[in-house]
Order: C-alpha cells, then structure tokens, then sequence
C-alpha cells in the first residue's frame, strides 16, 4: 500500500483516517475473496449500526404497474421498492457473542453474556 498515494474515497467513513480505511477496506476485500463476512470486524470497530442502518432499496418503479402492492420509499405512489423498511437499530447485545449453553454446563461459573437469554 502507498501511504502516499491513497484514493479519495467519497464512501469513506468520516470518523476513520484515510489510511484505516484503506486498510479496511482491503481486510473487506480479502475476506469476501476466502468466502467470510466481515461483520466479526465491524462488531469489533462498534460500527454495527452506522454501517448498517441503511434502508437498502430496489428498484424505482410506479406503484400502479404492480398493482400497488409494492412497499414504496415514504409510502409514495412511485419511487424506490423499500423492502425491509427502515431497520430498527442494533441492541447493545449484539456486539457480544452469545456464550454456547454447552460450556455454561460444563463450567458452572461461566455466565451468559448480557441481553442473551439462557437456552
């Protein structure tokens, strides 16, 4: 990588210095070339909800050509197909693992990580 020559990013997230996000950027890449998620990073950077409270959108369309059956962006009569909606936000728990119920039975003083209930 040359530190010098890093491109501007538009996407970049504001918090993380050009040269983080460079480096995120290509971890990113590298774990999508071995077939593994990244959300094991981004709960490690705290950035589950800043990173994923995006509402994701399909198609512009208008809404009588289907019937109007289609969730529409801002419940409009034409615009973006909002599948999903607005997400909800991200609990605190999420963050954490929660602790597999197996090893709580073999150690006892073992305890289940906050906001996960016990199975």
């Amino acid at each position: 990588m040359d530190l010098a020559n890093i491109p501007a990013d538009p996407t970049r997230d504001t918090d993380i210095t050009p040269e983080l996000w460079e480096i995120r950027r290509e971890r990113g890449i590298e774990f999508l070339a071995e077939g593994l998620g990244r959300v094991f990073d981004i709960k490690r950077w705290k950035k589950l909800v800043e990173y994923g409270d995006d509402e994701k959108l399909g198609r512009w369309v208008k809404n009588s050509d289907y019937n109007d059956k289609l969730p529409i962006q801002g419940e409009a009569d034409e615009g973006y197909v909002s599948p999903f909606g607005i997400p909800p936000g991200v609990p605190e728990y999420y963050y954490l693992e929660p602790t597999p119920s197996d090893q709580i039975v073999l150690n006892p003083q073992l305890e289940q990580n906050p906001g996960w209930p016990l199975n």
